[in-house]
């Protein structure tokens, strides 16, 4: 729920990444880059601070059971404002013709998970699935937030179609 603001704002800038990048605009780019970053946090921000302070009122919700899980919960939360805040660079390198590279960055972490978390989660239970879960989000983004920052995008031939634009 708390990185939900990725969903929504993810589809609004794709197009203008696009535009801005094609143009060769980048001071434009970064700046509607961090402008979306600072939209993502503000929309998670309410939302993380109810998790934060009320962990075991929301959890209750869930059963008795669940009430001790409050640590957990605000572990994940905290990790997914991480996800809120840099999630856009996903999206970055989506439509600056380096997708290939988040794919790649994608599957690694994903062969990571299939093998941690369950892992992690069978010697540790909760604790060690929160630390696998939580990790591989962080080691994801990371990687992403290192490569749009030391990678350009490759420059490309336009296609016959791009070039009336």
């Amino acid at each position: 729920v708390v990185s939900f603001s990725v969903l929504v704002i993810d589809p609004i800038i794709a197009p203008r990444i696009v535009k801005l990048s094609r143009a060769g605009e980048h001071k434009r780019l970064d700046w509607t880059i961090v402008r979306s970053m600072l939209l993502s946090a503000a929309i998670a921000s309410p939302i993380l601070v109810l998790l934060l302070i009320w962990p075991g009122t929301i959890l209750r919700l869930m059963g008795p059971d669940f009430i001790s899980a409050g640590v957990h919960l605000r572990i994940m939360a905290l990790t997914h404002f991480v996800t809120a805040i840099l999630g856009p660079l996903s999206m970055v390198l989506n439509m600056t013709y380096r997708e290939r590279k988040s794919m790649w960055v994608s599957l690694m972490t994903m062969g990571l998970a299939v093998t941690a978390i369950p892992a992690l989660s069978y010697f540790y239970g909760a604790n060690g699935f929160v630390a696998a879960y939580c990790g591989i989000i962080l080691l994801r983004l990371s990687i992403i937030g290192i490569l749009v920052l030391t990678t350009d995008p490759p420059i490309h031939a336009h296609t016959s179609r791009d070039r009336g634009r």
